[in-house]
């Protein structure tokens, strides 16, 4: 029997920025299966900032197990891309939240509570 690893689901936003960038940089990697990754870097006072990069889905596969054997997954929807997060720690930040672009490479986390307050 072949375990079949678990979705989880963030209820996150990402602006249209964001959201443009990260479909192109997924679509022009050259990365066999690649799967957008996130990892939260530091704390800014404008939100958290984290690094984007890709997966490949052969990279997935044993990370996907490593995780699952402590009953959390590697992948999550998040308002409509699959995206890996291998910190579960770090999804907590991640939901309810606006992600927005941050410099080349990094994007801005921030809760909706910021997000509506400044704009």
């Amino acid at each position: 029997m072949s375990y079949i690893p678990k979705v989880g689901q963030i209820k996150g936003t990402w602006t249209a920025e964001a959201r443009a960038e990260l479909d192109r940089f997924v679509s022009t990697s050259k990365v066999a299966g690649a799967v957008l990754s996130l990892a939260k870097k530091d704390d800014l006072p404008q939100g958290g900032r984290w690094l984007y990069a890709v997966y490949s889905g052969e990279r997935i596969k044993p990370m996907q197990s490593a995780l699952a054997a402590h009953g959390v997954p590697l992948l999550y929807s998040l308002d409509g891309l699959t995206i890996a997060v291998s910190n579960a720690n770090d999804v907590k930040a991640l939901d309810g939240a606006t992600i927005d672009l941050d410099g080349p490479g990094y994007l801005l986390v921030r809760p909706h509570a910021e997000v509506s307050a400044t704009g």
